[in-house]
């Protein structure tokens, strides 16, 4: 989409000077920093839940082929 906008003119210099040198558009700096901030002003809020658990029978943590054994196999194979 198309817009308008009114930017102070050193915020204006300053952008399109970080854009050239990431070889960039203004459009693509100006969208990526507007991602940025929407996705950093919206509410959110991350509770971490720690509970006790164990290892299942037949892994072994110190076995690489182990793990990725047990990652590779199917779910509903339990």
């Amino acid at each position: 989409m198309k817009t308008t906008i009114d930017i102070d003119d050193r915020l204006y210099q300053a952008a399109m000077k970080m854009a050239e040198d990431g070889d960039r558009s203004f459009s693509d700096m100006v969208e990526s920093a507007l991602r940025v901030y929407l996705r950093d002003s919206l509410p959110f809020d991350l509770k971490w839940v720690t509970t006790r658990g164990e290892l299942m029978p037949g892994i072994d943590i110190n076995s690489r082929d182990s793990l990725y054994g047990f990652s590779d196999r199917n779910p509903d194979s339990n």
